[in-house]
């Protein structure tokens, strides 16, 4: 397994991961959502990571910058979305990989938080917790709020936040919350 950060020729594997990943229903707009993160000026800086099995890309990642608003100082933070795996590849720890590597990017460059909606039982087991109980807000209403969540990669960056995460305008969209 190979991980490295996506290109621009990439595009059309990073579509079709997203497509194979979350099925006919979710596919389509999972897949454009990412294509369209990785085209937003908004939605800078951004990281993208791939991981490569036997040379064919098979899993992929986007970290995209937000800002919490108001906030009196200054936190660099991001939220990850999407994941994808390929259906014949997950339950082998790749989403897991991905996942871990990006952080440890982002950890270098100096990020506070890491937001991200999904599943708290997965989510949980890297250290993210509810960010609507720490006073963080998603930046639309959620039917599913327990699948807010953040977790500091900054010692001390929690104490400092508090507000509504304001994302990249692709990733603004209600039908995404």
């Amino acid at each position: 397994m190979n991980i490295r950060e996506s290109n621009n020729q990439d595009l059309n594997s990073i579509r079709e991961i997203h497509l194979n990943a979350f099925g006919q229903t979710e596919g389509p707009v999972v897949s454009q959502l990412a294509c369209d993160i990785l085209t937003d000026e908004t939605a800078y800086p951004v990281l993208s990571l791939i991981t490569e099995v036997d040379n064919k890309i098979v899993g992929h990642i986007i970290f995209s910058f937000v800002k919490i608003e108001p906030c009196i100082e200054d936190i660099s933070a991001y939220i990850l979305a999407p994941l994808g795996v390929i259906k014949e590849q997950q339950d082998k720890g790749i989403g897991k990989s991905l996942i871990n590597h990006g952080l440890s990017i982002l950890r270098e460059k100096g990020a506070e938080l890491v937001f991200v909606l999904g599943d708290p039982s997965y989510y949980s087991k890297f250290g993210f917790e509810s960010a609507i109980r720490l006073n963080l807000k998603p930046p639309h209403e959620l039917e599913y709020p327990e699948a807010w969540m953040v977790l500091e990669i900054k010692q001390g960056a929690l104490e400092r936040a508090s507000g509504i995460v304001k994302c990249a305008t692709s990733l603004n969209s209600p039908e995404h919350w």
